[in-house]
Order: structure tokens, then sequence, then C-alpha cells
């Protein structure tokens, strides 16, 4: 019954939860691993592996329909890095890099993300319509430590910042997140099922807006093994 329960939130969650943006990941997923995410505020996504070297999917975080190439080890080096191509029919495209340091309980990561809007201005004149192609910036980072582990669970605390500007700058923003993470390894059909909680930080001001500066993180991802070996 507690399976079956679990089951059907984590798929109430794949439809319900609000799809904004949360930081890209620089690790590629094994080959015939599917992930679903699901935390709010940032990410709705599904994933796959494609021979270990490629990922693709539908996802927030990487701008729409997407796929990823990278490597997850760089020879001898502790290193993994990606490139991702995302887009929203022909109203989005992001190109995304990132690369992460990865330790037995450390992983520092640092990326950026280029992407490209098409949007529409009205003449103020003659109410025409205008449709011009705008140009935005974003710099990320973040870093997740390992807090305890044990035969059934481990403990995470991450600390991520972003920040963007258009290209033009006449726009500025910039945000934070602190959360934890419990992963519980192989829970039944899952590879792992890890559940999300902490604080967003966005566009921080002084004195603070409650109502507009503050996000609770909250949610969960799943891996599934489909195809794989492991």
């Amino acid at each position: 019954m507690k399976k079956l329960l679990l089951t059907l939130i984590l798929f109430v969650n794949v439809m319900f939860f609000g799809f904004e943006t949360l930081l890209p990941s620089g690790e590629v997923l094994d080959e015939g691993i599917l992930k679903i995410d699901t935390i709010t505020p940032g990410v709705a996504a599904i994933r796959y592996g494609l021979f270990g070297i490629m990922e693709v999917g539908v996802s927030t975080s990487n701008g729409g329909a997407y796929i990823k190439v990278g490597s997850n080890k760089m020879g001898d080096l502790p290193l993994a890095g990606s490139v991702s191509f995302g887009f929203e029919g022909v109203e989005s495209a992001h190109i995304i890099g990132n690369i992460s340091y990865i330790s037995d309980s450390l992983k520092l990561s640092v990326g950026t993300d280029y992407t490209q809007k098409m949007e529409t201005e009205f003449n103020e004149t003659t109410q025409e319509p205008k449709t011009i192609i705008d140009s935005y910036f974003n710099i990320f980072g973040g870093l997740n430590y390992l807090i305890s582990s044990d035969e059934k669970t481990d403990k995470f605390l991450n600390i991520e910042v972003t920040t963007g500007f258009k290209s033009n700058g006449t726009e500025y923003g910039i945000a934070g997140y602190i959360y934890g993470i419990q992963s519980f390894k192989k829970f039944w059909l899952f590879n792992k099922v890890n559940v999300f909680g902490g604080l967003a930080v966005v566009n921080p001001s002084i004195p603070p807006n409650i109502l507009e500066n503050f996000r609770v993180v909250f949610g969960l991802n799943t891996e599934i093994n489909l195809f794989g070996n492991k």
C-alpha cells in the first residue's frame, strides 16, 4: 500500500508541478536510464540516456526539447562536462555548457546558458507587430555536499547561484537556492528516489519582499533502469 501511494504521488507531481527554471546538470545519464524530475520552483522533465555519452528529453531547465552530449569522466580526472541544445518551437533556443568536479563527497559545478528568444513588439503609432530576436546570457554555479550515507539513504546539502542578463543590458536577474536532498536507494521499480526541500531567493531586495523574493523548493526526482546494464 505504501509503495502504491508513493508511486501515485510521483506521477501526480509529473502532471501538476510548475514549469520554471533550475540549474542544468553537467552530467549525462547512463545508457538505458529514464529520469523524471518534478521540483518546484524549477524543474519538470523527462530524460533518457543513450550510448553513455548522450541524453535526450524534454526539460524546463534545458529549454524545452533537448539533446545533450558529454562525458561523466575525462580520462583520469574527476571531471564531468557536457553541451546541450534545447528549443521550444521557433520561439526560443538554448545552448548550455557545464563542467563539474566530482569527488566521493563533493561536487562543484559551473556553467553558462546562451539563449535566443523571438519576441513581438508593437509600434506605438501604428500598432503594427514587429518580430525581434533578443539574446540572453546566464552564468550559474553550485555546490553539492554529501552530509551522510548509509545502506538505505544518502543525504546532501545543495547551494546554487545563477545570474543572467539581456545582451543589451536592459534586464538583469539573480537567484540563489539552498536545499537538502534525501536519496532513497533502490526502491521498487526505481534505482533511486530523491526528495528535495529548501528555499529559493529570487532577485533579493532591501528590505526583502516576501511575496516576490522567496520561494519554497520542494519536489521529487526518480531514476528507472529501462534497458541499461546496471
